[in-house]
């Protein structure tokens, strides 16, 4: 096999962005939820949110953050978080592009990072993928007998007719 250099990738040394790629087929291969949010914790800058729903970028928090999905930004216009509808499931993004610093002009209004998700194109050809969640109960947490409402407070009383300071 011989490498050219035309199949190595230039280094610019004149930018200073800072991004992560994931790339389809690396999506295919990691780990991940149903939609590409669980594809963002791949990129290093990148950490959930758990109060907010968001994910910080950069220590920025994910108020601070601009989400675009084919070139349209479907950032919430109220929180600054990512609208549940607009979270697509990752078998329909073709790339996941997360820009921490050094972005754009065109991204301007962003001053955490950058999240841009791509799209894939269709064709003539009919093809799908089924899936399928199964949630035993027996698996799912249910509510202890005593942090449920209404229940009697139970007391701490002793069984047996000792006091608790005969048996020191």
């Amino acid at each position: 096999m011989d490498i050219s250099a035309a199949d190595v990738a230039a280094i610019d040394l004149t930018g200073n962005k800072i991004q992560t790629n994931i790339t389809q087929r690396t999506a295919e291969l990691l780990p991940k939820g149903v939609n590409f949010t669980s594809l963002l914790n791949t990129a290093p800058a990148v950490r959930a949110e758990p109060l907010s729903g968001g994910f910080q970028i950069d220590g920025a928090s994910g108020s601070e953050n601009t989400f675009i999905i084919d070139g349209q930004e479907v950032t919430n216009f109220r929180t600054g978080v990512l609208n549940l509808n607009n979270n697509i499931p990752f078998q329909f993004v073709q790339e996941v592009q997360v820009k921490s610093s050094g972005f754009e002009a065109e991204f301007g209004g962003a001053t955490g990072g950058v999240i841009n998700v791509v799209t894939g194109g269709g064709s003539n050809e009919w093809h799908g993928e089924g899936g399928l969640e199964f949630r035993p109960s027996e698996l799912q947490g249910t509510p202890r007998p005593l942090l449920r409402p209404g229940d009697p407070v139970p007391s701490n009383r002793l069984e047996t007719s000792q006091s608790p300071s005969s048996n020191y």
